[in-house]
């Protein structure tokens, strides 16, 4: 498979796929969830921060989980597709965030690549609910908030994850620690 195929391949499979997903799963959950407050303040005790917190994470510990289980499958059925060299390598944006995370366990990578979204993602994301919507926000502020940032997280956890899922499934297969 070559690296423009591959490339498409990431993109619909594990960027735009998940993306979709999420932006109506996590709506949905909003919607359940805001719609019967008239305000949601950011920094309350139930409000946006801790939200965006839990929902950062547990996106990343799901999102993760399933992909690790999918890829690891296909790559022991010989259903995965071939994997250009340089991703395989760590070369390439992607493909290096996943290199420096730990994949000899599916967890401790579930656990270190959710609290790495939650560091660097969340922060982002207060900060653009207070930009835009100051420090009490109306269920739909809440709601299509949540359906931006949740996809943009998929699009970036599971293009990283499918790529260090497979390749550290590869490594253990050639190293006899796991057989199909």
């Amino acid at each position: 498979m070559s690296s423009a195929s591959f490339s498409a391949h990431l993109r619909k499979e594990h960027m735009i796929k998940p993306a979709i997903i999420n932006a109506i799963i996590n709506g949905g959950i909003a919607y359940a969830i805001f719609t019967s407050k008239e305000t949601i303040g950011l920094f309350d005790l139930h409000g946006m921060v801790l939200d965006t917190l839990l929902t950062v994470f547990l996106l990343t510990q799901i999102s993760t989980w399933i992909l690790f289980a999918q890829t690891r499958s296909k790559v022991m059925k010989g259903n995965a597709d071939v994997m250009p060299e340089p991703l395989r390598r760590g070369q390439g944006f992607l493909a290096g965030i996943g290199q420096v995370m730990p994949a000899s366990n599916g967890l401790i990578y579930s656990i270190a690549l959710g609290t790495v979204a939650t560091l660097i993602i969340a922060p982002m994301v207060f900060a653009s609910f207070y930009f835009f919507c100051g420090e009490t926000l109306i269920p739909m502020q809440a709601i299509i908030g949540k359906m931006i940032y949740t996809p943009i997280l998929a699009a970036l956890v599971s293009p990283i994850t499918a790529i260090r899922a497979q390749v550290a499934t590869e490594e253990k297969m050639n190293e006899g620690l796991i057989t199909q």
